[in-house]
């Protein structure tokens, strides 16, 4: 079974039922396709490609060049979680945010490695 393969997301959004997401989508055939999830099974599809696609990426040489869509952040805030846990929610262009759960451990890594990658926040010579 042949199936969709996919080159670029064109747009997303609510579909006017409210009980699913539409991706508008342009195949590697040069074609538009709409494929509609469910909102119930939206995150085990979104997690899924993740996943596969930290895979793929993970697999490439360091050197490599990032060939794919960037998403662009807006925004980043912490939150305590309803776990009671420690989270990041980064905003995303369009006002879509992330959830991130954060072991506890692990939030002053996060912070260094962020001053690390900010030219604002590098010393100047």
């Amino acid at each position: 079974m042949a199936g969709l393969r996919v080159k670029q997301l064109l747009e997303s959004g609510v579909m006017p039922d409210g009980k699913a997401v539409g991706l508008f989508l342009l195949g590697v055939d040069g074609r538009r396709y709409e494929l509609q999830v469910e909102a119930q099974c939206a995150p085990a599809v979104a997690t899924a490609i993740l996943r596969e696609a930290g895979r793929i990426q993970t697999s490439r040489p360091a050197d490599s060049e990032q060939d794919g869509q960037i998403l662009t952040a807006t925004g980043l805030q912490g939150a305590v979680l309803s776990t009671g846990g420690i989270g990041l929610v980064l905003t995303l262009e369009g006002g879509s945010e992330l959830v991130f759960s954060l072991p506890r451990g692990v939030v002053a890594q996060v912070a260094d490695m962020l001053r690390e990658l900010d030219p604002a926040d590098r010393p100047r010579n």
